[in-house]
C-alpha cells in the first residue's frame, strides 16, 4: 500500500542502511522479495541493487543465508547487478565460494548450486588477490586450527562405513548373478557343453557386460573405502580414495539396473515379451531417483538462466545435460557387433534396447 501510494517510499532505509528489501531477505520473506522483482513492478527496480552499510545488496545478503529460493527470484531479474561488491570487496559470487565447504559436501549442495549458476551467468570476482582469498576461506572454514582434523576424520569416518555396505551388497549380488546365468546352461552331450544355452543373443551379451561393470566397479568402491578409512594413509590420500569410491559406487548402481533388466527382459521375452518391456520400463525408476535431485535443481535455475543467458544457450545446455545423463546411463550397454550366432531354440528375436552405444 504504501510503494502504491508513494513509489519513493521503497528506497526509505533503517540505521543500518537497509531497506524493506534487505529485510525481507533476511527475514526470509519470499512473497515480498518476488513483489519487488517482479515485472509487472518495473518502477521498483531501482532499489534492487540498493547497498547498506556494509555495502551488501539484497543479492548479497541471499548468497551469504544459502537460500536458493531467495536467490532464485532475485538472479531471475535482469535488473539485479550479480557484480556488485561489498565494503569487503567481496562480490556475490566470492561470497558463494566462501561458503562451499572445502570437502565432504555435494554438488547438489544450496552453495555449490548458487556458486555454478554465478559463474555460468559471467558474475565477475571480487578485487582480492588469490593468494589473499585462499588464506580468508581457511580462516572461515578453521581449515588451520587444531580440531580440524579431527573433525575431518571422523566426517571421513562415518562417511565410509555407511557407503561400504552398499558396495559391498553390489559385488555380492553381482558375484552371485554371474553364475546363476538366465536360460541355465547346456547339456555335458551338447557340442559345448556348460556354456550358457541363451549365448549369442544380444540382450544376454549386454547383461553380461553391464553384470561385469557393476561388478568391477562395486569392488573397486569397496576398495576405495577400505582404503580411505585405514589409518595409514594420510587424510588427503584417504579423500582421494573416497571420492574416487564414491564415483565407482555410482556408476556400478547404473550398469545394477542395467543388469536387472536385461536379465528380465532375456529370460521373459521369449514366453512374454509385453511383460519383458514392461519390467524394462519400469527399471529406469532407479535412474530417475539417483538424478533426480540433479534434474530438480537444474529446473529449479531453468527460468531464471533463461532470463540472463537467453533462449538458445538455455536449449543448448539443457541437450547438452540430457545428453550426458543419457550417456552416463547407457554406456554399459556396449553393442556386439561381432557375427555371434544366435540361440537356436529363440523362435521370438531378442529387442535390442535403444540407448546401445558401439564400443
Amino acid at each position: 500500500m504504501f510503494v502504491e501510494k508513494c513509489p519513493r517510499s521503497a528506497g526509505l532505509r533503517d540505521a543500518k542502511g537497509r531497506t524493506f528489501l534487505h529485510a525481507a531477505v533476511e527475514k526470509n520473506k519470499v512473497n515480498t522479495v518476488r513483489y519487488a522483482c517482479s515485472w509487472r513492478k518495473p518502477l521498483l527496480a531501482w532499489i534492487l541493487n540498493m547497498q547498506d552499510r556494509k555495502g551488501n545488496t539484497a543479492l548479497h545478503l541471499a548468497v551469504k543465508d544459502g537460500n536458493v529460493v531467495m536467490f532464485r527470484v532475485l538472479f531471475g531479474n535482469k535488473h539485479v547487478n550479480l557484480s556488485l561488491t561489498n565494503a569487503e570487496g567481496r562480490t556475490p559470487r566470492d561470497i558463494a565460494q566462501y561458503n562451499i565447504r572445502p570437502s565432504f559436501h555435494d554438488v547438489l549442495d544450496p552453495e555449490d548450486s548458487i556458486h555454478k549458476v554465478l559463474k555460468l551467468a559471467r558474475a565477475a570476482r571480487g578485487v582480492s588477490r588469490q593468494d589473499h582469498f585462499d588464506e580468508n576461506y581457511d580462516n572461515v572454514h578453521g581449515l588451520k586450527s587444531d580440531d580440524y582434523e579431527t573433525k575431518e576424520l571422523e566426517m571421513l569416518k562415518d562417511s565410509t562405513q555407511a557407503q561400504s555396505i552398499g558396495s559391498v551388497l553390489i559385488a555380492t549380488v553381482m558375484f552371485g548373478a554371474m553364475f546363476a546365468l538366465p536360460g541355465g546352461y547346456s547339456a555335458d552331450d551338447h557340442n559345448h557343453g556348460g556354456t550358457p544355452t541363451l549365448a549369442g543373443t544380444y540382450a544376454f551379451h549386454a547383461f553380461m557386460i553391464a553384470n561385469a561393470l557393476a561388478f568391477i566397479g562395486s569392488t573397486i568402491a569397496t576398495l576405495g573405502f577400505i582404503f580411505a578409512g585405514s589409518a595409514k594413509f594420510s587424510l588427503v590420500r584417504r579423500k582421494r580414495h573416497f571420492r574416487g569410491a564414491t564415483a565407482y559406487l555410482g556408476n556400478s548402481i547404473m550398469a545394477l539396473t542395467i543388469a536387472f533388466a536385461l536379465r528380465v527382459y532375456t529370460v521373459l521375452s521369449p514366453v512374454g515379451q509385453k511383460t519383458a518391456i514392461l519390467i524394462s520400463v519400469m527399471s529406469p525408476s532407479v535412474v530417475l531417483y539417483y538424478y533426480g535431485d540433479f534434474w530438480v535443481n537444474w529446473l529449479l535455475f531453468a527460468k531464471p538462466l533463461l532470463v540472463r543467458k537467453g533462449s538458445i544457450w538455455a536449449l543448448l545446455t539443457g541437450i547438452g545435460l540430457l545428453l550426458g545423463n543419457i550417456f552416463m546411463v547407457s554406456w554399459p550397454l556396449a553393442e556386439n557387433k561381432s557375427p555371434v550366432p544366435v540361440a537356436r531354440h529363440l523362435s521370438v528375436p531378442v529387442m535390442q534396447p535403444v540407448l546401445a552405444i558401439r564400443y
